[in-house]
């Protein structure tokens, strides 16, 4: 289960993005893949949108800002999560940031 987020961040902010994952009331596995993407509202990503994160415990996250790994412009953008844990690949829109 992926819980959906809102994030409202001034253009000057650099700090983490964390999205919770659950998987049947344990921590996902670390050895999964994590990416995540920033597009532009109802777009959905392409393979060149995705950005690694990292896993915290049973959140996924991401550094964005100026100086962090993912710096999305200025407006509303839809976060994707992508999830490698094969066989299995997940693809969900986990929320939306808001770059003012």
């Amino acid at each position: 289960m992926i819980t959906l987020v809102e994030v409202r961040r001034n253009r000057l902010t650099r700090k983490h993005l964390a999205v919770p994952v659950a998987r049947a009331g344990a921590a996902p596995d670390p050895a999964w893949g994590v990416e995540f993407a920033f597009v532009d509202r109802d777009t959905r990503p392409g393979d060149a949108d995705w950005i690694t994160g990292e896993w915290d415990g049973p959140r996924a996250q991401i550094l964005v800002g100026p100086g962090g790994t993912a710096t999305p412009a200025v407006g509303i953008h839809t976060v994707w999560l992508r999830i490698t844990a094969a066989p299995e690949l997940v693809v969900e829109p986990v929320g939306i940031l808001d770059i003012t």
